[in-house]
């Protein structure tokens, strides 16, 4: 799951003229390659996805 920090925003970069101060535990998963699911936007769906790959 991934989370709102406004250094992912190219519109914070935008307004503010800069990102600000990358904290290290986000500049370390600049390089990684991102991996996503689709999914139904449904509980269900959300909470299995979480108990076969998070627990």
């Amino acid at each position: 799951l991934e989370t709102a920090h406004p250094v992912k925003f190219e519109t914070v970069h935008e307004v503010l003229g800069t990102y600000g101060s990358v904290p290290s535990s986000i500049a370390a998963l600049e390089n990684r390659e991102k991996v996503s699911i689709e999914m139904d936007a449904d509980y269900d769906a959300l909470r299995s996805v979480l108990l076969e790959r998070v627990v």
